[in-house]
Formats: structure tokens, C-alpha cells, sequence
């Protein structure tokens, strides 16, 4: 009887695990449903400005640009104008005559300025009239030159003639090779002097201006004097205006009995503004 009871008990154990295993837990049982995913939202408006970065490295230099246009010409200076000088010599006997020079040629009896002048193209004003008598003076001996007779050289101050040829003789040491020169322009400045200091013996030196109706201009407007022992003159003080074409031309008269000088003489020239 009580083994009958044991079988029930079992079986009945047997089936109760039965039942417990074959039923799925009702919460494992119910499954978890998913939906799909939605259409996405329109954009949400703009955040604030960041703060500013740090300032960037400068770039390379762009290429030159280009030249600028050119600017006004300045104002012309003067224009200093040569007249012409006597013959080559220069200290002929017709220098002690009346002359008449322009930047062309000079001549004792011209008909008109226009034998010896050039044209003045424009309207303008002469001025700073300057006169010199003689030329440069020889250059200085050197030892090292051979000199033919008759050459001059300047040397201690004072200008020397070679009296035969010679070389790395200096001047003054012997009278065979060189003596003193005495000639026109033998002062170591190389210029003449028309006369003794107080003698008046000299040159008197006009500017002129003929014009293309032939006629000229006063003399008495530009004056330059080289006397008693002067060797040059200038008159920075006057002008004389002139009008387009005119011919420069330089009245030479002596004074007293002068001394016969190589001369030239210049002017500077403006344009009239």
C-alpha cells in the first residue's frame, strides 16, 4: 500500500515537472515590438558666432606694380653762350681795332650783326657778361715726358720754353735746356694783362643786340672793362632783354695803347618766363 502511495507521489512529481518545464514564462513569452524609425526633424536654428580665431601669417608681397607716369619737367637753367675770339694768334695788330664778335665769327666793319651772329631762337635775357684775356697755363713739367724745343711747361710758379729737346731736366737748372718764358700769357695764371697798373691801357668789351629790322639795341646796357693790370671782367649786375631771332654781338674797342691779348667772352641766357 504504501509502495502504491510512492508510485503515485513520483508520477505525480513527474508531471507537475512536465507541466513547469513545458510552460514558457509568461514574461519570456511576450515579445517586445520595435517601431521604425521616423522621417528626421528640419534643422534647429544656427548656434551663436564662435569666438574669433587667431589673426592668420601676413601672405607673400603681391608683384610691383606699374611705373607711375612720368612727372613735369623742371625749369631750364641758363644757357651759356661762347662768343667768338679774334684770330688763332689772338694778339695780332688788329686787336688793338674796333671789332665786332658774335657766337658765329668777328669782323672790324660788319654791315650788321647777322655777319657774325646766330640767331637767338626765343625770347629771353642775358646776363653774367664775363671776359677773359690770354688761355690756360702749360701743364705742370714732368720727368718722365721728353720735350721738343720751343715747349712750355709751368713749373715752381713760373712757366719755362724748352731750348732743346730734352727729358727729366728740370726747369731753372740749367740755361741750356730751358729758360724763363716771356711771351703773351707768361704769368703762371696763364692770362695777359693789357697794361701796366695805372697806365688805363685796356679793353673795353659792349654787348649788343641787333635786331631782324636791322636795327640794335643801346650800348650801354652790358658792359664789361679789363684795364691796369686786371686780366678779366664781369658785369653780374646788368641784362639786357632780347626778342626771339635777335643776334648777340660783343662791341670790342681798346683803350689807350693795349697790350695784345688772346680774349673769349661768354654770357648766360634765359628763356623768358
Amino acid at each position: 500500500m504504501k509502495t502504491s502511495v510512492n508510485r503515485a507521489l513520483t508520477l505525480f512529481g513527474a508531471l507537475a515537472f512536465i507541466l513547469v518545464a513545458g510552460v514558457p514564462n509568461a514574461h519570456a513569452a511576450k515579445k517586445k515590438v520595435v517601431d521604425p524609425a521616423g522621417t528626421p526633424g528640419p534643422a534647429g536654428p544656427a548656434g551663436p558666432a564662435g569666438p574669433a580665431g587667431a589673426a592668420g601669417s601676413p601672405g607673400p608681397a603681391g608683384p610691383a606694380g606699374p611705373a607711375g607716369a612720368a612727372g613735369t619737367n623742371g625749369t631750364d637753367g641758363p644757357t651759356t653762350f661762347t662768343f667768338a675770339s679774334p684770330d688763332e694768334e689772338g694778339y695780332g695788330p688788329t686787336d688793338h681795332n674796333v671789332q665786332w664778335c658774335g657766337l658765329n665769327d668777328c669782323d672790324e666793319t660788319p654791315l650788321s650783326g647777322f655777319e657774325v651772329g646766330i640767331p637767338i631762337s626765343e625770347a629771353g635775357s642775358l646776363s653774367n657778361f664775363t671776359v677773359t684775356l690770354g688761355e690756360e697755363p702749360p701743364h705742370l713739367w714732368d720727368e718722365d715726358r721728353y720735350y721738343h724745343e720751343g715747349a712750355l711747361v709751368t713749373y715752381n710758379g713760373t712757366i719755362y720754353q724748352a731750348v732743346d729737346p730734352n727729358h727729366g731736366v728740370p726747369p731753372g737748372s740749367n740755361a741750356t735746356d730751358w729758360t724763363a718764358y716771356t711771351g703773351p700769357g707768361s704769368t703762371t695764371s696763364g692770362q695777359c694783362t693789357p697794361g701796366n697798373k695805372g697806365s688805363g691801357s685796356g679793353y673795353q668789351f659792349i654787348m649788343a643786340l641787333f635786331h631782324a629790322d636791322g636795327t640794335f639795341d643801346d650800348f650801354t646796357s652790358l658792359t664789361c672793362q679789363v684795364q691796369d693790370g686786371a686780366y678779366h671782367c664781369q658785369d653780374l649786375t646788368d641784362a639786357l632783354d632780347n626778342a626771339a631771332l635777335d643776334q648777340m654781338v660783343i662791341l670790342k674797342e681798346p683803350i689807350g695803347n693795349p697790350a695784345h691779348c688772346r680774349w673769349n667772352a661768354t654770357a648766360q641766357w634765359s628763356p623768358a618766363s
